[in-house]
C-alpha cells in the first residue's frame, strides 16, 4: 500500500529492502513496525523531491535535504550507506551544518535595522576566501554585537559597544573582521578593543595553555612538535589542526601568523617556540615582507 504511494523505482525497492534490513537487525523488537512507519514521510519526500533525478546519491542529500533532517532519520540513512553506498562523510556533513547554521543567521537579520549590513558583511565573507566555520563565526558574533549596541544606517550606540566589548573578550578576534568591514565599507570608526590581557587566569583556556606550557618545559629539548604546535594553537585560540594551514610572515623584526586572511602578532615569549615548530623545512618558507 505505501508502495503504490510511490513513483519512482528505486524508491519503491527501499520499502521492502528496509523492512528487511530492519528485522535482520533486531528482529525482536516491539519497536520495528513502528521505526519503519516514522520513515515513510521521509521516504516520500525523497521519491517527490529526486524527480528526473537519475539516482539519489551524498552529494545531492547534502544540497537538498538539510543535516538535522537527516539525523532525525539516521536510521533510514544508516540503511542507505550500507546496502546502497550512499554514505555522507564526517566532513561533508559538517560542512553542510555549518553553510545550514550561516544561512539561518543572514536570515534571522532579515527585516532587522541591521539585516543589510549583515547580509553585506556575509557576502564579502563569502567571496574572501574564508571557511564557511569561519564565515559563520564571524556573521554570528557581528549580528549579536548589531543586536546588542542597538545599530542603525549611523553605526552602533559608543556606551552599548564599550559595555559589550567589555563582555565577550572571546570574540576578539571575530569582531575584528567585522570592525575592518564596517570602516571600509560603512566609513565608521572602529572601537579600540579592549586589552587582551583582562581574561580570568582561572578561565579553562588559559588553564589547558598553562598545563601545555608545563608539559613542553618539562621535556625541554625532548618535547614533541605536536605538543609544541598545540601550546601555539592555544596560545592564539585556534581549533587544533588549524595551524596546518597556517603561513608564517616576517616583517622587519615581527612574526605573523596569517590564518584564513587573519594576521596574528607572535608575541617575542612565543618566538622561540614558534620557531621550533618551524623547523628547518618550514622555516625556508618563511614569507618576508617589506
Amino acid at each position: 500500500m505505501q508502495s503504490a504511494l510511490l513513483t519512482r523505482e528505486d524508491c519503491k525497492a527501499w520499502l521492502s529492502d528496509f523492512a528487511e534490513w530492519l528485522h535482520a537487525r533486531t528482529p525482536h523488537d516491539p519497536a520495528l513496525a513502528g521505526d519503519f512507519l516514522k520513515r515513510m514521510p521521509f521516504i516520500a519526500r525523497l521519491d517527490s523531491m529526486l524527480d528526473t533525478e537519475p539516482q539519489c546519491s551524498g552529494a545531492w542529500l547534502l544540497k537538498n535535504i538539510s543535516v538535522s533532517e537527516m539525523r532525525r532519520h539516521e536510521l533510514f540513512m544508516r540503511y542507505l550507506a550500507e546496502r546502497h553506498g550512499i554514505e555522507l562523510s564526517k566532513e561533508a556533513k559538517l560542512e553542510a551544518a555549518e553553510s545550514e547554521r550561516l544561512e539561518a543567521c543572514i536570515r534571522h537579520s532579515v527585516g532587522k535595522v541591521w539585516g543589510p549590513l549583515i547580509e553585506d558583511f556575509a557576502y564579502k565573507l563569502s567571496k574572501g576566501g574564508y571557511r564557511t566555520r569561519t564565515q559563520r563565526q564571524y556573521v554570528s558574533a557581528a549580528a549579536a554585537l548589531c543586536k546588542y549596541t542597538q545599530v542603525t544606517g549611523d553605526g552602533w550606540k559608543p556606551e552599548l559597544m564599550t559595555k559589550y566589548l567589555a563582555k565577550k573578550p572571546g570574540q576578539r578576534g571575530n569582531f575584528g573582521v567585522f570592525f575592518r568591514y564596517c570602516e571600509k565599507y560603512c566609513g565608521w570608526s572602529a572601537p579600540a578593543m579592549p586589552a587582551s590581557d583582562r581574561a580570568n587566569r582561572d578561565a579553562p583556556a588559559v588553564k589547558r595553555f598553562q598545563v601545555a606550557l608545563k608539559k613542553i618545559e618539562e621535556a625541554g629539548e625532548l618535547a614533541a612538535v605536536s605538543d609544541i604546535e598545540r601550546l601555539i594553537e592555544l596560545a592564539f585560540a585556534l581549533r587544533p589542526g588549524e595551524l596546518q594551514g597556517t603561513s608564517v610572515v616576517q616583517a622587519g623584526n615581527t612574526i605573523y601568523l596569517q590564518i584564513e586572511g587573519r594576521r596574528h602578532r607572535v608575541p617575542k615569549q612565543l618566538r622561540p617556540l614558534v620557531d621550533r615548530w618551524l623547523g628547518p623545512k618550514r622555516r625556508g618558507k618563511l614569507l618576508m615582507l617589506g
